[in-house]
């Protein structure tokens, strides 16, 4: 008679400080929707932050707003993509 050998649970190893940012990133990237918005999202957030500003909803730092401010918002965010972010790859 064959003895069938109960199911024993697998040791459980803890995730290593690498693979938790790498499901850190790839849980991010998941909620952005997409690479390309995850990686856009500082880009955005400073035309928010601009128009914020514009509407007189929020208090820019000085020399940051007097420069951006004279560009339309679509030069305005074709200036900024060339701005790199701790999101873009190397």
């Amino acid at each position: 008679e064959d003895r069938v050998r109960p199911a024993t649970a697998l040791p459980h190893h803890p995730l290593s400080d690498r693979h938790q940012n790498m499901l850190a990133l790839l849980t991010d990237v998941r909620e952005a929707g997409s690479w390309r918005r995850y990686v856009n999202q500082p880009r955005v957030d400073l035309m928010v932050l601009l128009r914020l500003c514009s509407s007189g909803r929020a208090l820019p730092p000085a020399d940051f707003y007097t420069r951006l401010r004279a560009l339309p918002s679509a030069l305005t965010f074709q200036v900024l993509s060339f701005w790199r972010t701790p999101r873009d790859a190397p």
